[in-house]
């Protein structure tokens, strides 16, 4: 669509068209002085999109920049400029397009996960980028819940003395499940995402949104089946939370993620906190 010369970098603003009536635009970032080797690139993903990823995650991105690496941006189908508004409201158009794809047996993040994967097909074909040496990033931009929550209530609606947050892990699932259909992929980073679905079950007011349930998910495995899938390949799981989106300890994401195995694999890394101040060192030292 265009491209813009930076101090630092080139950003190209390209669109994929991903299948009939479906556009997936997205931000590519080439930084200037990588000579003639081929970059390795890091894909973040998020609910929020790209123009969110750059207002909230500005410096990560100026690092990875400084230190070598291109960084994409898109806007799967429903997200950041291709959202059709309302992102989780109970009456909104995310929550009327996820419940159409359930009653047609289909799922939004199922259809998402193709976007992605079409736009990993196409960053393979790029001769500037290294095809042997991406990273997924998932993160979400939505503020945790406190640990104690006055008034349980619809999420967003300011009834009570407190406005609760839906949890975003849409980044998160899509980081994990394209990681697990793209063997390319050489580490994961997540922020901000879902310890398991299982904790969904503990209250009777869940706040994660619809568009990132799988029905049936729990008869095969949970978030944690899906992390054990990607060893050996290292994964960074950082400020998960639980499913009504508290931000959990280090030590409670592990027992989630272990489920009936009680053990998790080397290659996952868990860090609690709230910001995302160790991902550039992170893809430096396993991208």
């Amino acid at each position: 669509e265009w491209t813009k010369e930076m101090p630092d970098a080139k950003v190209e603003a390209i669109s994929l068209a991903t299948e009939p009536g479906i556009v997936v635009p997205l931000l590519l970032m080439l930084p200037h002085s990588h000579g003639q080797a081929r970059l390795p690139v890091v894909v973040g993903i998020a609910e929020g999109g790209k123009d969110l990823f750059l207002d909230e995650r500005s410096p990560q991105i100026e690092t990875l920049l400084e230190s070598g690496y291109a960084v994409c941006l898109p806007d799967v189908r429903g997200t950041g400029e291709t959202s059709p508004g309302g992102l989780h409201e109970p009456d909104g158009a995310q929550i009327t397009i996820g419940a159409a794809d359930y009653m047609l047996g289909e799922t939004l993040l199922g259809q998402r996960l193709k976007d992605l994967r079409t736009v990993l097909f196409y960053l393979k074909l790029r001769p500037e980028l290294d095809p042997r040496r991406i990273g997924l990033w998932g993160d979400s931009f939505s503020p945790p819940n406190p640990a104690h929550i006055l008034l349980n209530e619809l999420p967003q609606y300011q009834i009570g003395p407190q406005i609760e947050q839906l949890a975003e892990p849409l980044g998160e699932m899509l980081a994990m499940l394209g990681a697990m259909y793209e063997p390319e992929v050489k580490t994961i980073f997540v922020h901000g995402g879902l310890a398991s679905f299982l904790s969904m079950l503990h209250d009777g007011f869940p706040y994660v949104p619809q568009d990132v349930i799988v029905p049936g998910v729990l008869k095969l495995g949970d978030i944690g089946a899906i992390a054990d899938a990607l060893e050996p390949r290292p994964v960074r799981l950082e400020a998960m939370v639980n499913g009504k989106n508290q931000l959990l300890p280090a030590d409670a994401v592990r027992t989630q993620m272990a489920g009936s195995s009680g053990k998790i694999p080397a290659s996952i890394e868990i860090r609690a906190g709230e910001k995302a101040d160790g991902l550039a060192d992170w893809f430096h030292t396993h991208l």
